[in-house]
């Protein structure tokens, strides 16, 4: 009775240090601020847009899983974070605009033509109430083409879901 007694007491001290050792290796916890007007946080949106600009050319990048509900609405960050791109957008001259939606392998080719094709044409439609002559903007849903990441997990290829807006300076 002694042994079991004391096999179970040791079992449970070394549980206990592997459960503390194991704690200490994750980072703190941050602890609780209390908020005042002085030292309140805003808490900004992570980018669902981004830029990749060189001397002649601008992409501007809407990665669908931020900009779009499941009704193929704009989600309001993402039209805050346009409205920002459209003064650089406007800014490379008056040449053609092509909005060209992409997407992943999850559809069949078909399905991902239509859905990439509308998401082009509300970010088509975006750039147009914002100021952007329609004559300059063409609209292209070019679906399961160009991944620019894996399929091979959701992660990576939520960035194959994507609008670009190209534009050439001239």
């Amino acid at each position: 009775m002694k042994t079991i007694s004391l096999f179970f007491y040791c079992f449970l001290t070394l549980a206990m240090i592997s459960l503390a050792s194991c704690a200490s290796n994750y980072p703190e916890a941050p602890l609780l601020e209390r908020k005042t007007v002085g030292n309140a946080k805003k808490s900004l949106p992570p980018p669902v847009i981004q830029v990749v600009q060189s001397a002649d050319r601008l992409r501007v990048i809407a990665y669908s899983d931020g900009c779009f509900r499941s009704n193929g609405k704009l989600i309001r960050n993402c039209m805050q974070q346009l409205s920002q791109k459209v003064k650089l957008i406007k800014s490379y001259g008056d040449g053609l605009i092509q909005v060209v939606g992409y997407s992943d392998d999850l559809y069949d080719p078909q399905t991902a033509s239509v859905i990439t094709r509308e998401q082009a044409e509300v970010i088509t439609s975006f750039l147009w109430t914002h100021g952007i002559g329609s004559q300059r903007l063409r609209t292209i849903g070019y679906g399961r083409h160009d991944y620019i990441a894996s399929n091979r997990n959701v992660k990576a290829s939520s960035f194959n879901r994507r609008v670009e807006i190209i534009l050439v300076k001239n």
